[in-house]
Order: structure tokens, then C-alpha cells, then sequence
């Protein structure tokens, strides 16, 4: 122990893929764990289903003027891996924050082996840009061989490095706390300190995954006393920050709400119907999304198949 902090060290990490291919990372390192992911062994801190990573936009619609379906192009499955290796190497260098709830102190790696991942995600992040530039390339390249002689030649922009930050990938949880990779965001981005407003498909996904879920009893995990704390509420949806129970009119004002309070401070998203309550969202410090019930219900019912 280093003053308050349990110090961490990047041996005890361990990747492990099950059966569904879905990707886990876990410490097994000496921590005091107190909880664990639902439907994970404990220490597991982190997973993410391949199959559930999203094409780039920018992809899509070069593939489409080259006449291919993007996830047939040859080098897809070497720009998938690239995307699978940044996620992984960025999970990491976040473990003390995706531990957090789930060990009863706060950790942190120490000094060397904070720059060794930071320099192993940065290698990631690079391999990720030239995997993104090497389909883009070639994708306009075969666009431009279907362009009919004589026709002019549409400007195309440079391929993005930024790229890597509007693609969002959902890692896959039942219990709101493994964090969403900042690395790749799209439907709902949130990165630091910006505020980007809740489309109304987005409302619409949450509230058909929140009748789902209370019709399955999707297991809940809900901020600490927040059964009690809610029984003695009328039904409605809530936003939950600093154990402050806050009463919205509608599912995209809390939705929106929850997500300017997390700039500053974890919140929570709940619909409470009187009788069984649903965690629709959990933004933490940031305002990024780290919990979504429509995951939840995917990675529950793929478990079920399994």
C-alpha cells in the first residue's frame, strides 16, 4: 500500500477469451475485491465482443462508392484486430478506474509501468490510424477505377486520425462498471468535457430495452440504497448523483440531464415503474457512457444461447 492507493502492477493482467469470443481482461493480483461483474469471474475489470465493433462511417460510405460491402474488403479483418488491440491496450492503461468499483481502494499503476502502457497504447492508437488509412486508401483507389472516363474526380478528404474518436464501441456488461472505450465513440460520443446532446433514437433504443428488461428482470445493480430510497418515491425516471434523487419529466431530459452532470460528478439513470427499478444509464466522471441497458440485454440473452 502506498499511502491510500493499492499499487497495481501490469503482470497481474490477464486477457482471456471465452467460447462467444468475447474478450476479457482481468487482475489477478492481491485486491480486496468487494463486487464483481455480473456474469464474470471476479477481478475481470473489462470485455468487449469483436463482433459487436462497428465500421466506420467514413468506411461505409467509401466501400459504397467503390461498389463493395466494407466488412468483405481483404484488409478488414487486420483493421478489426487493430481496433481490438487499442481498445485493449486503452483499457488497460485505465484499470485503476475500471477497478474502482469493484475493490474497496482506489489503485494506480506505478510510475514505470504507467509510461510502458501509455507508450503500448500510443503504438496501438498508430497501428489503429494506418490500419483505418490502408482500407481508406484503397477503397478510393476502387472508386476511382469504377469512375467513368472523363468524369470529374470528387474531392476527397485526408483519412482522419481522429477517426479513432467517433467511432463508439459498447463493451459488453450486465453490471455499470466497466467504462466505454473512449477510443472509439459514435451514437452517444461523450468525451471529456463536451456535451453532446441524446438523439431521439437513442431515447427510443433505451426505453424499448427498459420494457425488456423489467419484463426479464434483468439483475440490477443500483446505486448504494437505492431500493429503499426509491420505494418511498412516486414512479417516474430519476437522475441519481451524490445519492440526490432528481425527478425528470421524460426519459431524454434524464437521459440529457444525467449526462451534463457527469462533467462533473458520476450520475445515474433510473426508471422507476413502483415496483422494479431499471438502470438506463450510467455516465461517469466525464460524461461518458458506462453502463446501457440495451448491452445489458444483449450480452444477457447471449448468454442464455451459450
Amino acid at each position: 500500500m502506498n499511502g491510500r492507493y493499492k499499487i497495481l502492477s501490469r503482470m497481474n493482467v490477464r486477457k482471456h477469451v471465452d467460447r462467444a469470443g468475447v474478450i476479457t481482461l482481468r487482475y489477478d493480483g492481491p485486491l480486496p475485491f468487494v463486487a464483481h461483474l455480473y456474469g464474470y469471474d471476479q477481478g475481470v475489470f473489462f470485455a468487449l465482443a469483436p463482433s459487436e465493433i462497428p465500421i466506420p462511417q467514413e468506411i461505409e460510405v467509401a466501400a459504397e462508392a467503390a461498389g463493395m460491402i466494407a466488412a468483405d474488403h481483404p484488409d478488414m479483418p487486420t483493421f478489426r484486430r487493430a481496433v481490438i488491440d487499442a481498445l485493449l491496450a486503452q483499457a488497460t492503461v485505465g484499470a485503476p478506474n475500471l477497478l474502482e468499483e469493484l475493490v474497496e481502494v482506489p489503485t494506480r499503476w506505478t510510475q514505470g509501468d504507467q509510461h510502458e502502457l501509455e507508450r503500448r497504447h500510443a503504438r496501438a492508437r498508430v497501428a489503429f490510424e494506418t490500419a483505418a488509412k490502408c482500407v481508406l486508401d484503397d477503397l478510393r483507389r476502387r472508386a476511382l477505377l469504377r469512375r467513368p472516363m472523363g468524369a470529374p474526380i470528387a474531392p476527397q478528404p485526408a483519412p482522419q486520425a481522429a477517426m479513432v474518436e467517433v467511432i463508439e464501441v459498447e463493451p459488453i456488461e450486465v453490471e455499470p462498471v466497466v467504462a466505454v472505450p473512449a477510443l472509439l465513440e459514435t451514437a452517444e460520443p461523450a468525451s471529456e468535457g463536451e456535451f453532446v446532446p441524446v438523439s431521439s433514437a437513442t431515447v427510443e433504443r433505451a426505453a424499448a430495452a427498459i420494457a425488456k428488461a423489467r419484463g426479464a428482470e434483468l439483475p440490477q445493480r443500483l446505486p448504494g440504497g437505492a431500493r429503499r430510497q426509491l420505494a418511498k418515491l412516486p414512479p417516474g425516471v430519476y437522475v441519481i448523483a451524490s445519492d440526490v434523487y432528481e425527478p425528470r419529466k421524460d426519459l431524454a431530459s434524464a437521459m440529457t440531464d444525467a449526462q451534463e452532470i457527469a462533467h462533473r460528478k458520476e450520475s445515474v439513470v433510473v426508471d422507476w415503474d413502483g415496483e422494479y427499478p431499471v438502470v438506463v444509464r450510467r455516465y461517469g466522471v466525464g460524461g461518458r457512457v458506462v453502463y446501457r441497458v440495451e448491452v445489458a440485454l444483449r450480452r444477457a440473452a447471449s448468454e442464455e444461447a451459450a
